[in-house]
């Protein structure tokens, strides 16, 4: 069985209704060579609430917003070089 997303990319960030909880999902076969650095991600967020990788093509909130599509589709919502920063707890969200 594989976990795969609708646009072939991992699921990683917090919770949209529970910011204490993080998660983490969607590797299939292949997200067993990316174990340390997802520890490492999982880690802060759970820890600080951000975390010092660039981790905004993983959003789960990607498929609550118009124009993202399956992996044969190749296109997002967000326009070149706009990307979600997670600024840490108490800053609200963007």
């Amino acid at each position: 069985m594989f976990t795969n997303s609708p646009d072939g990319h991992f699921i990683i960030g917090h919770h949209p209704n529970m910011e204490q909880v993080t998660f983490a999902a969607g590797f299939t076969g292949h997200g067993y060579k990316f174990a340390s650095v997802i520890g490492e991600i999982m880690a802060d967020l759970a820890q600080r609430g951000y975390t010092r990788h660039d981790i905004s093509l993983f959003d789960p909130a990607r498929f609550g917003r118009a124009g993202v599509r399956g992996r044969a589709g190749e296109q997002g919502s967000r326009g070149a070089g706009e990307q979600r920063v997670r600024l840490g707890p108490g800053h609200g969200r963007q």
